[in-house]
């Protein structure tokens, strides 16, 4: 059961750290809004710009950009 968990752990925090290679801000937060779309709404921005890897205030410029193109 621990190595089950492991497993699924490590494969969690690959896909991450792919994630953040290779995708642009943009996306990654796209991807944020796709997995959990009610904590966008309910979670300060500086905790969700930490989460996907960018600071603050490019997650303000990536957002702007975002509702603009909609």
């Amino acid at each position: 059961m621990y190595r089950l968990l492991v497993q699924r752990s490590l494969g969690v925090l690959q896909q991450r750290f792919y994630s953040t290679i290779s995708e642009t801000a943009e996306e990654r937060y796209k991807q944020f809004l796709e997995k959990y779309p009610l904590v966008a709404q309910r979670v300060p921005q500086h905790q969700i710009a930490r989460y996907i890897g960018v600071s603050p205030e490019f997650l303000s410029k990536v957002r702007s950009g975002l509702f603009k193109k909609h």
